[in-house]
């Protein structure tokens, strides 16, 4: 009996080792089965896609100001002041056969007309305003997520063609009665509808934006916050605000910054490839100096008709009438006092662009 029992033991025992020894065998293969990071299985390399985080695109930007302009203003005081053709009339100065008597009442229905308006001078006149034209070109972007998840991403408009930028001149004129205050004309002014000024801007714009939707989305728009920094260049006054301001005019367009709210869309096309559309609106302040030298009037100026009020028609009656060579006269003998002109005049007009920016483009994830 002993030995029977011993005997069954054993082979109980022996068993036991060998369901043991299948099961380490069975997790060891289980283990050695697993490939390590970075290992072959089958032959073939297992790789992670890394997320494609940076980005380019090609497109269009147009950008369409909303201005609102201040007055222009003579920040060095009126090219004419009040009492000065009066006093040439009073003491003779001026070398005209048209008498004394004619000139001194020329010279003081203007300057009547001057203090009825509260005016102290000619020069630019109330109510001259500018507005900007739009203007588009190509642009280049280049951007990147922040994120894995591909929510937020940084952007910049980094190259393009410099923006071609005219600025037409705005106003009306109203002339009134000196006696009755009764409106006796209204016009636009001379510049009105006609450009003034050429520039070049380049405005180069940051934005950072979120995206909605998941990164393998197809459509997936954005909203974000845009800043820029506009710098002009190479401005240049046109002939007709030269004629104006009455002589050659250098104008200097103030560089400014300006951020605004961007919407945007876009689209994937392909893995790498989307096309996208943002509309945004940049809140823009600049000012705009003008400066003429060697400044000269004639009766002919269109500057002199664009007063409103008592002056406009007072200056309007001369130049229609026999009084216009007088005129002439007149400020032919002021400048010759100053030393041939009638000096340098700095004008300065500030200015809201409020620009639309749009831009459509093609893009590379990458």
């Amino acid at each position: 009996m002993g030995n029977l029992l011993g005997k069954a033991v054993c082979a109980a025992l022996a068993g036991m080792a060998a369901c043991g020894g299948a099961a380490a065998q069975a997790q060891t293969s289980v283990f050695e089965s697993a490939p390590a990071p970075g290992a072959q299985q089958d032959g073939v390399a297992l790789k992670l896609s890394p997320p494609k985080r940076f980005f380019a695109r090609v497109g269009y930007t147009y950008i369409k100001p909303n201005t609102k302009s201040s007055d222009t203003v003579d920040i060095s005081g009126p090219v004419i002041r009040r009492g000065e053709i009066l006093q040439g009339g009073l003491d003779g100065t001026y070398p005209y056969a048209y008498g004394l008597a004619t000139a001194f009442n020329v010279g003081a229905g203007l300057d009547a007309a001057m203090q009825y308006d509260g005016v102290s001078g000619l020069g630019i006149p109330s109510g001259v305003k500018a507005e900007a034209n739009g203007a588009g070109t190509p642009t280049v972007e280049l951007g990147m997520f922040l994120d894995d998840e591909q929510k937020w991403a940084i952007q910049g408009y980094v190259l393009a063609i410099p923006f071609d930028n005219s600025i037409e001149g705005r106003g009306t004129v109203t002339h009134r009665d000196i006696t009755t205050g009764a409106v006796v004309l209204t016009k636009r002014n001379y510049l009105d509808g006609k450009t003034v000024v050429k520039t070049k801007q380049l405005p180069p714009t940051f934005v950072l934006n979120r995206y909605f939707g998941d990164k393998n989305s197809k459509w997936r728009p954005s909203i974000g916050l845009g800043v820029t920094y506009a710098i002009f260049f190479e401005t240049e006054a046109t002939d007709v605000l030269e004629e104006y301001s009455g002589g050659k005019t250098e104008v200097k367009i103030k560089n400014a910054f300006g951020a605004g709210p961007f919407v945007g869309l876009q689209y994937q096309l392909t893995d790498n490839i989307h096309i996208s559309g943002s509309l945004g609106y940049i809140k823009l302040k600049t000012e705009a100096k003008l400066t003429t030298s060697n400044t000269r009037f004639t009766a002919a100026s269109p500057v002199l008709t664009d007063y409103s009020g008592a002056v406009g028609t007072t200056n309007q009656g001369m130049i229609n009438t026999s009084q216009r060579p007088l005129v002439d006269d007149m400020l032919a003998t002021i400048a010759a006092a100053r030393g041939g002109s009638l000096g340098t005049y700095t004008r300065l007009m500030k200015t809201e662009l409020d620009p639309w920016v749009f831009n459509v483009s093609v893009g590379y994830s990458f």
